[in-house]
Parts: structure tokens; C-alpha cells; sequence
């Protein structure tokens, strides 16, 4: 196929990937066997804070720069070989901008690194007064949290900094939340949707006396203030001449006398504009709270599965500017770390065992689970403790011989390893599948009893260019890696796969930076359809079409079925939430408060039509809940069923930054619940993506 790149590895076509030859972590050849952290080299940082700015903050920073009047440039390091003008500029520099450090020296340190990001993080610097006013009122918040995390009284005195003396105070808690759920674990409460108050509703006081008896009786319930976990984060900035309104989130999580309760608001709220704003009134827009009864719904027993495994303690729990600063080389682990785990029985006792992919120079680790429920290595007599940088993995059983075998996404290829039954493997074939193998899904789309391979692909080459492309258009974004099906056509002991992406119709619409892809019948005709969630522009959903011959064709028909869902597609889902008989979709997206903030605003590309507007507002919004209704239009082109987009009225598009979802019965009442694994930055960060 056309624009596929050889695999990166030097190794020939068929030889097994490259195996680790001890059990110890691989470390540079440099290094000592001392573990304290390092200095990350100047080089390293740059691409740490480069790809956290371009991958988070792509949208809004292409935005930005566009639609508005020309910002003073940053000092960039310059080798000038004229001394004259090398002075001229330097003059030019400090007059132009505000002087942070030498330019030779602009990551030189730890000081100089925060030194520099400050000034790119400086919202006082390019023209948008409404991320000033978000800094400032944030900086407000974490005040108040500490003031409320703390024994320190909660009187009119300690809240003078924060708050207006004729401060209007509607509500911070509904009076009557009406319970929504209860059994004998959990109770869910939300804001009563017949009661919800105007803005013409009479005020519970006013002063700064009524919003401290507000807040004490937002902690009320909470038995440990010194461990309560409380957060706000700005989502809107409306400007006002005098005042200026905001939107935030809430968070509040905490111990109390029954067990524990999360609570989730949203305040609107009313300041005044200055440089320490002060608060004139808070309204409550929002509510959710869940009370677990004596106990949490889950307990972290990782640590009691793997115990003392040397790989456990010194690989998997190395964090990330660990390994990055002892590694030869960086690739697509520095920029994401995108790394996958498949689940299964490999050794047929009936217990599921667990496969971890690594990034490249760290071997992948096998963990086979023991009859107590913990977890013993068995990476090196695997026989799959490979080297090479692995995204995605698959346990499956591929030759219908009773075994568990292993496809894993290694370097460019997919590497396909028999399992004898006993927790061992052998490679018995490497697919030149694509580019770089980012997602795995496997099915039996013909129904010929075998299972088949679906492999997406990001990038065509190399995590490089990523960098290069997240600049958003309204183009088609086919500028991705090409993604492959692979028909399965093994008998016995011998393993065969035929690349059939262009015979079935699978080359439309194939480079998209795939990020994931799921099977699923999603309009009730008994085959397997497929659906592609795609990073930075619109998803894919595949018909599979047989005629009576046996002939399998596959046909695009997102468009038409209401299933695009253009924004960060990162991974799909497939449940019946509504249990209607027809599956639905979850897809997980990124949410960006920035982004919600500053897409409304009335300068945000101005000079752009509404629908562009309204498309970085939605790539802003979160994760996409889609309906599947059950109306099948009887097309020209064969039938189309439809999807609605239910994300908000659900309140499941606040996910975060979300990488996967996963529909699943958590409380047992036949109704499938969602839990949504997000997260990107573990280490403290100032910048707000």
C-alpha cells in the first residue's frame, strides 16, 4: 500500500523482535546504579514543555495567534556573527520584552526553565484580559481552599481578602437536593431541575457574616478538614465594565461521619474587577453530591498484587522524567508515553494474567497471577520480554487452538506470538501492518471463525509529526499514519495474515490519526461493524456489508449516521446504557476549561464565521456520548442507523483530558455505569492546560 514506511527497526522482515538479556531495568550506559534523580539536559526539557504546549494547548495557541493583532516576539537564541548587531539585538530584546534571562542561557537551569515558562505563560503579555482575570480570581480560590482545608476559623475577619463587605450570597448548597439513587452503598443527590433559581431570586444574605455561615455549612459534613480535598476551576470570564461574572467547578471530596461524600457544583459568581478581585455575589448554578456508606467503592491493592517484583519497583513505578533522562533515546515515549496492557489466561488456570507494553530500551513485562490473586513476573520465560518501543497489545486465541496467543504493535509492525498454553510464546509472524501501530482491535468480521486484525495507526513517521500537524483546519486530516485489516487465515500451527484493506473498502478515509477502534453490531444485522476514533478531526464508523456469496465490503457512513464527533477522539466504548436493545457509543475527547474560557469570548477569531467558532467550542466540550436510536434509514447505499448526541444532557462530557472509558455494572443494578481513565501531567504544573 501506498505511503507506508518500512518498519524502524534494522532487523529483517520475520526475525524476532530484539529480547532483554537481563533482569535488570535497562539503564543508559552512562549511568551508575545510583537511583536519585538527575539534571534533565537542556534538550530534554525543551521537548518536555514543547510537547506539553503543543499537544494541549494546540487549539487555543493556533487561535490565538491568527485571529489577533501581532504580539511581541520571545528573544529566540540567536548566533550572531556581527558584534554590532548582536548588541543592537540584544538592545532590541530588553526593550521589547520584558528581560527574563540571557538568551544563550534561556534553559540553562531549573530557575532560567521557570523563568522562561513564566513568560510564555504570561496572559498580561498577548491581549487577553479575560485569562488575567482568570489567573487572578483562581489565585482567590486557592486562598479560600486553604482557608477552609485548615482549623482556622471561618468568620467575616478571614474572609475581609476575599470578599466584598455587601458580598450577595444566593446559595453554595441546593436547600432540598432531591435524591436520585440510593441502595444500600451509595446515595446520589442532585439540584432539584423544577426549582432552579433566577436571577430575581430573593438572596439567602448579604455581608460577609451570611457567606461565612454559607461555608461552614459547606464543610459541615466533613469530619477532617486538614484532609479535605476541595477545588475550583474557572471555565467562563464574562467582563463587565464595573464587575466581572465567572463560572467554576467545584470539587469537594472528604471523610464524613457515615463514610465518605463527593460533591460537584458549579458557582456563578460575580467580582470585582481589580488586581485581587473580591467576591459580590455567588449563585449556585449546578449540583451532584454521592455519599458512600462507611466505605469507598474501591481500594488500591496494587501494591499487595505485585509486591516485592524487581520490575514493579524499579521500572513500572519509576516515573516519567525518570526514565526520560536515562534513556539513549526518546521517540514517541518522551511526547506520550503510549504504552497499552492486555488482559488474559495465558496459562489456562482459569486466572487472568497480565501483559504490559514498555516503551523502547525497557523490556515488556509479563505478570501471571498466582491462586491468592498476586502477581509473579514471568517476563523472561515468557519469551516476550521485548525491547523495542510496544504501543498496544492483544491476548487472544488466533489459530483456534484453545491457547491464549499475544499480537503486540512493536516498531512499525505487529508481531504475532503463539502461546503453548503454559504462560510461554513463540513468534511465529511480524505484519507489516502500518506505520506505527497504535491500536489493535480484534474480531471475526467475516464470521469465518476466525479472528480477524484491525491496526490503527497515529503517524507515518515517527512521533515527529506530531509536532508538525496539530495545527487544527477544516481539512479532511489526512495526514495520518495508514491504518490496516488483516484477514486470518491460519489452519493449525501455521499463522497467516492477509492485508485486505483496500479489497473490503477500508482505504476511504484510512489516515486520520487513529488513535483507537472497536467492533460492535451497531445496527442489528447480526456482523460486526467498526468504528474509529480519531485524534484532531472526524471519527470513522464502517458498515460491514455481506452479500449472500460470503462477500464482505465495508462502507463509511459517519456522516450520515450522525457518528463524526470531530474533536480529540482518543478512544470508543460500546454499551447499552439506556437498554433499548441498541448499542451506544462513548467516545473519550479532552475537556479544556482554557479552551471553554476563551472559545466565548467575543474576540475569539472574530473574523471567522459562527460554525468555526461553534467547532473550537466543541473541541473544547469533552468526551461525546452518542445515542444509538434505533431509526434505520433505508438508503440508496444500504441502511444508516442513527446516533444523537447526548453528552450534555447526561453530564458525561466532563471527562478531563480522557484517554479511555469503559462501560461496566459497578454497583450491580443492571444499569451500565462509565468509568473514564484521564490524566496527563502527574508532577506539579503551573501551566493550565
Amino acid at each position: 500500500m501506498s505511503g507506508k514506511k518500512k518498519p524502524s527497526s534494522n532487523r529483517a522482515k520475520g526475525q524476532p523482535p530484539k529480547r532483554r538479556q537481563r533482569s535488570q531495568p535497562v539503564q543508559n550506559a552512562h549511568e551508575s546504579s545510583d537511583y536519585d534523580t538527575k539534571d534533565l539536559s537542556p534538550a530534554t526539557v525543551t521537548l518536555i514543555l514543547c510537547a506539553v504546549l503543543v499537544i494541549g494547548g494546540g487549539v487555543i495557541w493556533y487561535a490565538l495567534s491568527a485571529d489577533r493583532d501581532p504580539v511581541k516576539p520571545l528573544p529566540e537564541v540567536v548566533q550572531n556573527t556581527d558584534p554590532e548587531q548582536d548588541k543592537k539585538s540584544k538592545k532590541d530584546a530588553t526593550e521589547t520584552t520584558k528581560p527574563v534571562v540571557e538568551d544563550k542561557k534561556l534553559w540553562a537551569t531549573e530557575e532560567a526553565q521557570q523563568a522562561r515558562w513564566n513568560q510564555i505563560d504570561d496572559a498580561t503579555a498577548d491581549g487577553w484580559d479575560t485569562e488575567v482575570i482568570s489567573d487572578r480570581v483562581m489565585a482567590q480560590w486557592v486562598k479560600l481552599k486553604k482557608l477552609l482545608a485548615s482549623e482556622e476559623p471561618i468568620n467575616a475577619e478571614a474572609l475581609q481578602p476575599l470578599a466584598s463587605a455587601d458580598v450577595v450570597v444566593h446559595s453554595v448548597l441546593p436547600a432540598e437536593p432531591d435524591t436520585v439513587f440510593e441502595n444500600s452503598q451509595l446515595t446520589i443527590r442532585r439540584l432539584p431541575g423544577d426549582v432552579a433559581e433566577t436571577p430575581a431570586s430573593p438572596p439567602l444574605g448579604t455581608g460577609m457574616s451570611a457567606l461565612a455561615d454559607s461555608l461552614k455549612t459547606l464543610i459541615e459534613p466533613y469530619i477532617d478538614r486538614n484532609n479535605l480535598r476541595l477545588k475550583w476551576k474557572v471555565f467562563r470570564v464574562n467582563p463587565g465594565e464595573k464587575t466581572v461574572t465567572t463560572q467554576q467547578t467545584l470539587e469537594i471530596f472528604g471523610e464524613t461521619a457515615e463514610g465518605f461524600r463527593e460533591e460537584n457544583a458549579t458557582w456563578l459568581c460575580e467580582w470585582t474587577v481589580e488586581k485581587k478581585p473580591h467576591l459580590k455575589s455567588v449563585r449556585l448554578v449546578d449540583y451532584e453530591s454521592v455519599d458512600a456508606k462507611d466505605q469507598l467503592l474501591f481500594a488500591d491493592c496494587t501494591t499487595s498484587l505485585f509486591g516485592d517484583a524487581d520490575s514493579y519497583q524499579n521500572q513500572l513505578l519509576r516515573g516519567f522524567n525518570y526514565w526520560l533522562g536515562r534513556r539513549q533515546t526518546h521517540g514517541a515515549f518522551f511526547l506520550m508515553a503510549n504504552n497499552g496492557v492486555a488482559v488474559g489466561d495465558v496459562n489456562g488456570d482459569g486466572l487472568e494474567d497480565v501483559y504490559f507494553c514498555q516503551e523502547s530500551e525497557l523490556p515488556n513485562l509479563l505478570f501471571l497471577q498466582n491462586p491468592d490473586g498476586t502477581l509473579r513476573d514471568a517476563s523472561a520465560e515468557s519469551g516476550v520480554d521485548w525491547l523495542q518501543n510496544s504501543s498496544t497489545a492483544l491476548i487472544v486465541d488466533l489459530n483456534n487452538d484453545g491457547h491464549q496467543d499475544l499480537a503486540v504493535g512493536v516498531t512499525g509492525t505487529v508481531v504475532i506470538a503463539a502461546g503453548d498454553g503454559t504462560g510461554k510464546f513463540e513468534t511465529r509472524e511480524i505484519l507489516d501492518a502500518t506505520d506505527e501501530a497504535w491500536s489493535l482491535a480484534a474480531a471475526d468480521y467475516d464470521r469465518d471463525g476466525l479472528l480477524d486484525l484491525h491496526v490503527g495507526s497515529y503517524t507515518p513517521t515517527g512521533i515527529d509529526s506530531v509536532a508538525a500537524n496539530v495545527v487544527l483546519t477544516m481539512s479532511d486530516f489526512a495526514d495520518g499514519g495508514v491504518n490496516s485489516l488483516f484477514h486470518n487465515e491460519s489452519s493449525g500451527d501455521k499463522f497467516a495474515f492477509r492485508n485486505v484493506t483496500e479489497d473490503v473498502g477500508m482505504d476511504v478515509n484510512n489516515q486520520r490519526k487513529t488513535y483507537s477502534a472497536g467492533w460492535e453490531d451497531m445496527d442489528n444485522d447480526g456482523d460486526l461493524d467498526l468504528y474509529v476514533a480519531n485524534d484532531f478531526g472526524w471519527n470513522c464508523f464502517f458498515r460491514n456489508d455481506q452479500t449472500e456469496d460470503g462477500e464482505t465490503t465495508f462502507v463509511d457512513i459517519a456522516s450520515q449516521a450522525g457518528g463524526l464527533d470531530d474533536s480529540f477522539g482518543m478512544s470508543v466504548n460500546f454499551g447499552d446504557y439506556d437498554r433499548d436493545g441498541w448499542i451506544d457509543l462513548y467516545i473519550s475527547n479532552m475537556y479544556s476549561y482554557a479552551g471553554n474560557r476563551i472559545t466565548f469570548q467575543d474576540q475569539f477569531k472574530a473574523d471567522s464565521t459562527d460554525s468555526v467558532r461553534q467547532r473550537f467550542q466543541r473541541f473544547a466540550r469533552g468526551n461525546t456520548l452518542l445515542r444509538n436510536t434505533g431509526v434505520v434509514d433505508k438508503g440508496t447505499a444500504g441502511p444508516v442507523v442513527q446516533f444523537e448526541d447526548r453528552s450534555v444532557e447526561t453530564a458525561v462530557n466532563m471527562g478531563r483530558w480522557a484517554w479511555s472509558s469503559c462501560f461496566l455494572d459497578i454497583n450491580n443494578d443492571g444499569w451500565e455505569d462509565l468509568y473514564v481513565n484521564n490524566g496527563y501531567i502527574t508532577a506539579s504544573d503551573s501551566g493550565d492546560l
